[in-house]
């Protein structure tokens, strides 16, 4: 599940909640997340997976899909 910060003021004013979830939520919006009881992010912090890596490693395969185009 996630926790989503409705204290954003695009989401205001919250008058319904599932178009507010489906159009009005963006990634930023996301506090928590948890699959299978484990928090992979918590306070906006990712706990799952070291975030430079991560981002190095998409950097090094974008510049080979645009080296291939």
């Amino acid at each position: 599940f996630i926790v989503i910060d409705l204290r954003s003021p695009h989401l205001s004013p919250f008058t319904d909640p599932i178009n507010h979830l489906i159009n009005g939520v963006r990634g930023q919006d996301v506090h928590s997340t948890y699959v299978q009881g484990r928090a992979l992010m918590k306070d906006r912090k990712i706990l799952a997976a070291n975030a430079e890596q991560v981002m190095r490693r998409a950097e090094a395969y974008w510049k080979k899909i645009k080296a291939s185009l």
